[in-house]
């Protein structure tokens, strides 16, 4: 006997409490802890089933008291049923294997009943382990299938051949095949002519692992993708192969956006840097000039000549101011406006811009629109984007400028790098010839134009882009040929009520009255020989005791060896060796209260403090009268 007993809950359909009895004996000799319910029918039969779980059913056959071939009808089909029987009947044992016994034992042989009850638990336990298999396996199939039918990936199986034998719904949306189509398809069939070698080594199981691949879609779109090439094998012999490609597209577009941002921001900084240099020769240029035509009547034969001067030095300005503005250098002053206002009053000159064979259309949607921006500067950028939609509209169209506001959420398209939020808006849409993809990808870059020679910079869009992205907002550009051009313009909205104030104030313009004279003490720090000659100059024709330096360490090393006072400090912001915001910094420990007025030919935000109390900025280049009126603004300022 084993050396623990085997626990068995035996429900025993008998005729007679003596089969039980029976029954019962053997088992336990045979090694079992029999749990029995005893019943003599069928009624109780079923009864006994539905009311707990059983191993196994017994049932004695011993007529005419009980019918057992007639219950067996009544057993749950997956618990096994073993008969026995008074007396060895061929008929009926095959009656019983018939009816769903498994075996059958006669009274004479019963000690076999031990073993046959041993062998039918335990193929009762293998059934039951092959059933969860099954279970477990039936699930794990429906989670791979759902992965696959859910994977943004594209999945392809191909047979033996390269043909195509299941694909899974990415693999339609991606190539645009509906699925018995595909199915009709090789790989080779699939990609890009330069990549038909690879797909026939892949077809031929002689590749393994990951390549990069360019599928046509059925549209024709080139797809790129990354592939994983995974072999198939059934009976040690290569079956197929699983295509696992994932789309390139979008990342592909992001590393162009990513070199194209590069490539603006390292023009950006060429350019900043050679206006920088270009205003103060443009400083040292128009000064000089004014100066002269200060010295000079109106009837002087040298007075139109230096007017003359005087005039293309202005419209270099306009064109460095252009370069800065691309280069996010410009210094702005904004406030807050509303922008259907601004687009409502400049709808006049926008009108004789474009000339009457334009039709000019403004539709400004109810509610505030107010950003914070510089006017001067908005103003522009719709002048520049008005010249480029009459220059795109020669037999005329329609240019239409929308404004509203939009609430940006996760749901709605805007620039990239724009956060969630409330903004501005100022759609400027014209029916023009429009623009290839190889043209807007180039549209924002300075220099870059399609006009003829001499009809333009190629410096309005880049403008545009540079005075809405230092604003804090973006440009989305929307086109092509022949279905016209639309600039949509975004700001972060700022409600009406809110005030702010401007980096600093604009100088005075030039006027016929007389320089305004001073006699204050004033240091000059300024790297640039001729534009500091040039504000030597000024200022001592208008009074002023002037200290001059040629940069902000020998400006420190002046200031140590004079014992005077020094009333304003005019210095440059960027010079070699000490900037002017760490000079003023410095000084200002020596002079409390020091009035300091910076000049550059570009700055940007981070280097323009100008929040302590008497403190200016002067924009580069600028006119002597503007340079001493901007001084003596300061030096009148009340004290704090």
């Amino acid at each position: 006997m084993p050396s623990a007993a085997i626990p068995v809950r035996a429900l025993i359909c008998a005729p007679s409490a003596v089969v039980l009895a029976s029954i019962t004996a053997v088992l336990e000799r045979g090694g079992f802890t029999v749990s029995s319910h005893h019943v003599t029918g069928v009624a109780q039969l079923s009864e006994a089933i539905r009311a707990q779980p059983w191993d196994l059913v017994i049932v004695g056959h011993e007529p005419p008291e009980l019918d057992g071939l007639a219950v067996l009808d009544a057993v749950a089909a997956e618990l096994p049923v073993i008969v026995v029987s008074h007396v060895f009947d061929g008929t009926l044992v095959a009656a019983a294997m018939r009816a769903g016994a498994r075996d059958c034992v006669t009274t004479d042989r019963l000690e076999r009943l031990a073993a046959v009850v041993r062998r039918e638990l335990d193929v009762a336990a293998c059934r039951r382990a092959g059933q969860r298999t099954h279970t477990a396996l039936a699930a794990s199939e429906a989670r791979h299938a759902r992965l696959v039918a859910r994977s943004r990936d594209l999945i392809v199986s191909l047979d033996a051949s390269g043909r195509c034998v299941a694909a899974n719904p990415a693999a339609e949306r991606l190539l645009g095949y509906p699925t018995g189509e595909l199915l009709q398809l090789r790989l080779r069939d699939l990609v890009a002519a330069t990549d038909e070698a690879a797909a026939a080594r892949i077809e031929s199981g002689a590749y393994e692992g990951d390549l990069a691949l360019t599928f046509v879609a059925r549209s024709g779109r080139a797809v790129p993708v990354d592939v994983a090439v995974i072999p198939v094998g059934q009976g040690g012999a290569r079956a197929g192969t699983l295509i696992v490609a994932r789309d390139l597209s979008e990342r592909h577009e992001l590393e162009a956006q990513l070199r194209q941002a590069q490539k603006m921001e390292a023009i950006g900084r060429l350019v900043g840097g050679v206006a920088h240099d270009f205003n103060n020769l443009l400083t040292a240029i128009t000064g000089h000039t004014d100066l002269l035509r200060e010295r000079l009547e109106p009837v002087h034969p040298l007075r139109r000549n230096a007017d003359e001067i005087g005039h293309a030095a202005a419209r270099a300005a306009r064109l460095v101011g252009q370069l800065l503005a691309f280069s996010r250098q410009q210094v702005l002053r904004p406030a807050v406006h509303d922008l259907g206002e601004i687009v409502a009053d400049l709808a006049t000159l926008l009108g004789q811009v474009i000339g009457e064979e334009v039709e000019l259309e403004v539709v400004r949607h109810a509610g505030s629109c107010t950003a914070l921006v510089d006017r001067t500067q908005i103003e522009q950028v719709l002048m520049n984007l008005a010249v480029n939609a009459k220059d795109a509209m020669p037999a005329g169209g329609r240019l239409t400028l929308t404004t509203g506001t939009v609430l940006v959420d996760g749901r709605v398209s805007r620039p990239r790098g724009l956060s969630d939020g409330a903004y501005a808006r100022i759609i400027v849409r014209d029916t023009g010839a429009g623009m290839d993809s190889a043209t807007m990808a180039r549209a924002f870059e300075p220099f870059f134009t399609t006009k003829a020679a001499g009809k333009g910079t190629g410096l309005g869009l880049s403008t545009v882009h540079g005075v809405i992205t230092q604003s804090g907002g973006g440009v989305d550009l929307v086109s092509a040929p022949g279905q016209g051009t639309s600039f949509t313009i975004w700001l972060p909205y700022v409600a009406p009520e809110e005030t702010h104030v401007g980096a600093s104030a604009s100088p005075a313009g030039p006027g016929a009255t007389p320089f305004r004279q001073g006699a204050e003490r004033v240091l000059l720090v300024e790297d640039e020989a001729g534009v500091r000659e040039l504000m030597r100059e000024c200022l001592v024709r208008c009074g002023y005791e002037v200290i001059e330096a040629a940069h902000g360490a020998e400006a420190l090393a002046m200031a140590e060896r004079d014992a005077g006072a020094v009333d304003l400090l005019l210095t440059d912001l960027v010079m070699p060796q000490l900037g002017g915001r760490e000079l003023a910094e410095r000084l200002r420990t020596r002079y409390p209260g020091l009035r300091v007025l910076y000049v550059s030919g570009y700055a940007e935000g981070s280097l323009v403090d100008t929040s302590p109390p008497g403190t200016r900025f002067l924009q580069k280049p600028f006119t002597p009268r503007s340079l001493t009126d901007t001084i003596r603004d300061i030096l009148d300022a009340p004290r704090s």
